[in-house]
């Protein structure tokens, strides 16, 4: 503010370009203590709009403590429609599990729901860790994007070269990039729902 009302003293800059510039400094001045106040609120207000995710730091915290207690339970990737239905099947069996799903929306309707979920990127070794990998016995892919399931698949091998995998893919094209991964036990969407219809009518039947 100074340094401006110097220029404009000594002809430095236009009066048509300084004034309008020294106005909005003033402004802001006065507009700063105010926005300083009432930063959490307009942060939270721009968080919910924008669904800005957390720190990866805090996700993998948040992870740790759900799974904590957790031991040859299942990883389910993914809380879309196919995840809470397989979480669903799981909960009525009493088999422990922990969905991990990127979608804040989502991991809100799981949460709603009952699933076990968590806020996570389950492409990311830090959120698979977290989410207690070293001591699952399966791991079930089934978001229907072919690119996340594969770095998903690609980051488990790396870690646990041995545990079983279950993917859901949309096609066969998806299906057999993920064949070539071993221990990767492939489904097609269709013949999954297939699957689940023949075993309800196997339960209604006995």
């Amino acid at each position: 503010l100074l340094l401006l009302g110097m220029a404009l003293q000594h002809r430095l800059i236009p009066a048509a370009i300084a004034q309008p510039a020294l106005v909005a400094l003033v402004l802001s001045m006065a507009i700063a203590p105010l926005l300083i106040r009432q930063h959490e609120r307009w942060a939270g207000l721009l968080t919910r709009t924008t669904q800005l995710a957390q720190p990866p730091q805090a996700e993998e915290s948040d992870i740790a403590v759900h799974a904590c207690q957790l031991q040859d339970h299942i990883i389910v990737c993914g809380a879309g429609r196919l995840g809470l239905a397989v979480s669903h099947a799981l909960r009525e069996r009493g088999v422990p599990h922990l969905l991990l799903e990127a979608s804040d929306a989502q991991v809100q309707d799981a949460r709603a729901s009952g699933a076990p979920v968590c806020y996570g990127d389950a492409s990311r070794s830090a959120s698979l860790l977290a989410a207690g990998l070293e001591r699952a016995r399966l791991l079930i892919v089934t978001y229907r994007q072919p690119i996340p399931a594969q770095h998903t698949v690609a980051t488990v091998r790396q870690h646990r070269p041995d545990l079983p995998i279950i993917a859901v893919c949309a096609n066969e094209h998806d299906a057999e990039q993920l064949r070539r991964q071993p221990g990767v036990c492939v489904y097609l969407e269709a013949a999954a729902i297939g699957v689940a219809l023949a075993e309800a009518a196997l339960a209604w039947a006995a």
